[in-house]
């Protein structure tokens, strides 16, 4: 075979080579491209409000007032004063039909105190985290919201409180009575009011679900709506 000959058939395997090069590189951009414009048009695209929003839960799986999977994909965060009535609807009346959504690992739910209404409110606030030191935060809280008439913002007695950590089985009453003095248990107190100042809340009940805010004592079936809407979005996330 001639110098010529081989010279043409290199040549026309190179060319072949770079045709194939080329249809590779083509479809791979191409799927590139595919899969860039569907993760585009599944994904949810959030405003700086809702990342905000997103942004405030603590998941601290030691947090005593928290209930539900510290990875659950939506996070429901209330900031409430025991004294405040319309709070205590939320924790009677709306919070336990949520609970099953806590329980399948859903939602993740997270308690802020909030005491607006003066020292009675942070006693009350003292005692339930005193509670909290020994594994019943969330009874006791409930036991207190019972124990107070919903309406005005009634008084919170060293009686009561005493009653109601009886009530709900408090193993250890002289640690609880020592917890009601507790400066580090006041200082995380005075650190969720501050937070909720800086964040421009001066009312309760407040919640933040997943990217959305709600405010005063809503339907059960408000809260419903937005978790499902934040279920949807985080599964698209």
């Amino acid at each position: 075979m001639s110098r010529k000959a081989i010279v043409t058939i290199v040549a026309a395997v190179i060319a072949v080579l770079i045709i194939g090069v080329l249809a590779i590189s083509s479809n791979s951009n191409n799927a590139e491209k595919k899969t860039g414009a569907q993760a585009s048009t599944n994904s949810v695209q959030l405003s700086d409000q809702e990342r905000f929003h997103l942004n405030l839960p603590r998941r601290d799986a030691s947090d005593s007032m928290a209930m539900g999977d510290v990875d659950a994909p939506v996070t429901l965060i209330e900031w409430a004063d025991f004294r405040c009535p319309f709070c205590s609807l939320f924790a009677e009346q709306t919070l336990p039909k949520l609970q099953h959504y806590f329980d399948e690992g859903k939602v993740r739910f997270e308690f802020r105190d909030m005491p607006v209404f003066g020292d009675d409110s942070v006693y009350a606030a003292m005692a339930a985290r005193a509670a909290g030191e020994q594994g019943l935060y969330h009874e006791y809280q409930l036991a207190l919201y019972r124990a107070l008439p919903d309406s005005g913002h009634p008084p919170v007695s060293e009686e009561l409180v005493l009653e109601t950590a009886q009530k709900v089985g408090v193993p250890d009453m002289d640690k609880f009575k020592s917890d009601l003095e507790s400066d580090e248990l006041s200082e995380l107190i005075q650190r969720d009011y501050a937070e909720a100042k800086q964040l421009g809340i001066s009312s309760v009940p407040i919640f933040v679900i997943g990217t959305q805010a709600l405010e005063g004592a809503q339907p059960l079936d408000a809260f419903e709506s937005v978790i499902e809407e934040e279920l949807a979005k985080a599964s698209q996330r």
